[in-house]
């Protein structure tokens, strides 16, 4: 694997100018302005409604009843980000018991992916308050990771380097990171987030690369701890402990249920 992911980015540098954000990504050649007045963006790509944090990926509530999503796109895309994006999509069809299928009249709850906005980012989890955004913007969709990422986000499912026990597994250093990006490595609440007996995965479509947040391109922000060649964060799609974190969270025994 040697894609760097691009759903990291919403925010690499940020500081605050005016009532938004504006988001730097080495990955992108201008900075962006975020701003909303209900929401923030945690982690990099996680929406969340301001003064509440992550919703609890175990909780019942936060799963899709049916393990059915379904989805509608508002939003501008060529022919080649539309590939992609549903190439992605077909990849939870194809490979999960999730089902992500076209929004009818009949859905009270849904996903909107859509570019209004620029930035790659997801609310976490099942909202049941009628649409949700899963929000694709400009240079998110070149490869099958991007979309992956985000709406499994919107299935429930946190960073890998967010676990509770990423301690035995990376070593951060909190020397190279901005001050300001800390926040971003923020362990989850062990009572209400489980690795649902998935071992960690340096491999996993949901982990940052090693210099995310960084002070500077050239230094890592964190490092593993166990044996691993290569560079990690770099998922160009799938790892099967997803598949299988994802089927235990939704008490799948297969991809047919």
């Amino acid at each position: 694997m040697n894609v760097v992911h691009v759903f990291l980015l919403i925010c690499v540098h940020c500081v605050v100018i005016g009532t938004g954000k504006l988001i730097h990504s080495p990955l992108l050649k201008e900075p962006f302005e975020y701003e909303d007045e209900n929401y923030d963006i945690i982690e990099g790509d996680i929406l969340v409604k301001k003064g509440l944090g992550r919703n609890a990926m175990t909780d019942p509530a936060k799963h899709w009843p049916d393990r059915t999503i379904p989805y509608e796109i508002n939003g501008t895309y060529n022919e080649d980000e539309m590939g992609w994006l549903m190439k992605g999509i077909n990849s939870y069809n194809e490979r999960t018991c999730i089902r992500i299928i076209p929004k009818t009249e009949e859905h009270e709850n849904w996903i909107v992916i859509g570019n209004d906005k620029p930035g790659c980012f997801a609310y976490l989890g099942f909202r049941n308050q009628g649409p949700q955004v899963v929000n694709l913007g400009h240079g998110c969709l070149w490869n099958e990771a991007t979309p992956v990422h985000e709406l499994l986000h919107a299935c429930g499912i946190d960073h890998e380097h967010n676990r509770a026990d990423r301690d035995e597994y990376v070593k951060i250093l909190w020397e190279n990171i901005q001050e300001d990006q800390k926040h971003n490595f923020k362990k989850v609440d062990p009572n209400l987030y489980s690795d649902y007996g998935i071992e960690y995965n340096y491999d996993s479509v949901m982990h940052y690369w090693d210099t995310a947040f960084s002070k500077d391109p050239s230094l890592k922000s964190f490092e593993t701890l166990k044996p691993y060649d290569g560079p990690f964060g770099d998922a160009i799609g799938w790892a099967d402990s997803d598949i299988e974190k994802l089927h235990r969270m939704y008490e799948c025994t297969s991809r047919f249920g």
